[in-house]
C-alpha cells in the first residue's frame, strides 16, 4: 500500500472517449458533486470545480481514455506532454492559446500546475460496483421495482458513480501511480 497524500477532498474522473464521470468526494466519503459530462467539457469542468472547492488532487481511472484525460489536464494547465498533441476539442477551448505561465490557461484560470497532484487508480470492476450502487439508489417504478436488480437496466449512464468509487479507492490507499503534470509521467 502506498502512502496517502494529505488531502481531504479530491476530484475523481472516470475517463471515457465520449463521456466522463466526474465527482468531488471528501475523505469522509461525502459526495459534494457528481455528474456525467461530455468529454470535450472535461478541462473546463475540472477547472471550475478546482476553483469552487479549492481542489489540489485529481484522481483518474487507469483504463479507457486515461491518457487523453491526463493530456487534456496538462494542456489546460499550459503544459502539454512533449510530442503528445492532445485532441484540441477535448482540452483547449481556445485553439492556438500559447502555453504560458502557470494559471494562464483558458480552461483553468488561476490554477498552477505545481499545485495539482494527479493520481492513477485501478478501475478493475468499478463499472460492476457502480451499476449495483446506481440501481440500489434508483429503485424501479411500478412493476419494474419487482424485478431483481440484475434484470433491470439503468436509465442513464452511471460513470459518475464510477468516479465516486475511484475516489474511495484513492482514500483507501489503493492508487497506482502519481503523475507529473508539468513534465513527463
Amino acid at each position: 500500500m502506498l502512502a496517502l497524500p494529505e488531502t481531504d477532498l479530491v476530484c475523481a474522473i472516470d475517463p471515457g472517449r465520449d463521456k466522463c464521470g466526474v465527482a468531488v468526494v471528501g475523505r469522509d466519503g461525502s459526495v459534494r458533486y457528481r455528474e456525467v459530462i461530455d468529454a470535450g467539457r472535461l478541462s473546463a469542468v475540472v477547472g471550475e470545480l478546482a476553483g469552487r472547492f479549492g481542489l489540489r488532487t485529481v484522481v483518474v481511472g487507469d483504463r479507457t481514455g486515461a491518457r487523453d484525460v491526463i493530456d487534456s489536464l496538462r494542456a489546460a494547465l499550459g503544459h502539454p506532454r512533449p510530442g503528445a498533441g492532445p485532441r484540441p476539442e477535448a482540452c483547449c477551448p481556445k485553439r492556438g492559446a500559447p502555453p504560458g505561465a502557470p494559471g494562464n490557461s483558458p480552461a483553468m484560470p488561476g490554477i498552477s500546475p505545481s499545485l495539482i497532484e494527479v493520481f492513477l487508480v485501478d478501475e478493475h470492476l468499478t463499472s460492476v460496483e457502480a451499476r449495483r450502487r446506481y440501481l440500489a439508489d434508483h429503485p424501479g417504478r411500478g412493476l419494474s421495482r419487482l424485478l431483481p436488480a440484475g434484470l433491470r437496466t439503468p436509465d442513464r449512464p452511471y460513470d459518475d458513480y464510477v468516479a465516486v468509487i475511484l475516489a474511495e479507492r484513492f482514500f483507501a490507499g489503493r492508487w497506482k501511480q502519481k503523475l507529473s503534470i508539468v513534465g513527463r509521467s
